[in-house]
């Protein structure tokens, strides 16, 4: 069953997930962004919120660097937000449904649901910028309102999508990801 099983992107017998990815704190940001918003208990390895390095066991049990000078504070904000944005909706946590809508080349995207609200999360994990076209499945068996819908991105800031009856169009620039949250 996916609603518990546990999410990690690295722990005590793996390399960090920053050391695997290079030092690419934004593909971070994105698998942080999918294991916030998909089914399952996310786990956050300590010092993944502030981009802390390991290689293979033991170095992945480093000592947490308490000088705050050597955090990625960007990395950490990103981190708060992503857990508070799934704390604050149950249709992030288990009581939601989801589904994927597009796996296509760099950019996935998934509808989490739950009775009164649905999000459609979008990541591109690819350099180009991207706009996905797709149709929403009914929601208990109507379309969305013809509105555009207020949003959220990596980079915190409000985007829009267009949103006509159950057709949306979602730009998503690279190597970032939104997600669009709707009252239905």
């Amino acid at each position: 069953m996916t609603s518990v099983q546990l999410n990690l992107l690295d722990s005590h017998d793996t390399p960090r997930f920053v050391t695997m990815a290079g030092g690419d704190h934004d593909a971070l940001k994105l698998a942080v962004l999918l294991q916030m918003t998909l089914p399952g208990a996310p786990c956050v390895y300590y010092g993944d919120e502030i981009g802390l390095e390991g290689a293979a066991d033991p170095d992945c049990r480093r000592a947490f660097p308490w000088d705050r000078s050597a955090w990625d504070h960007d990395l950490r904000a990103f981190v708060r937000s992503a857990i508070s944005l799934r704390h604050a909706h149950p249709a992030q946590r288990s009581e939601g449904t989801v589904e994927t809508l597009v796996a296509r080349g760099m950019t996935h995207v998934h509808v989490r649901r739950r009775a009164g609200e649905l999000f459609i999360v979008a990541v591109n994990a690819g350099e180009d910028s991207a706009v996905v076209d797709m149709d929403l499945p009914d929601v208990d068996g109507r379309s969305l309102r013809p509105e555009p819908l207020p949003g959220w991105d990596l980079a915190g800031g409000t985007t829009r999508a267009e949103v006509w009856g159950g057709h949306v169009t979602l730009p998503v620039v690279g190597r970032q990801g939104r997600v669009i949250h709707a009252s239905i």
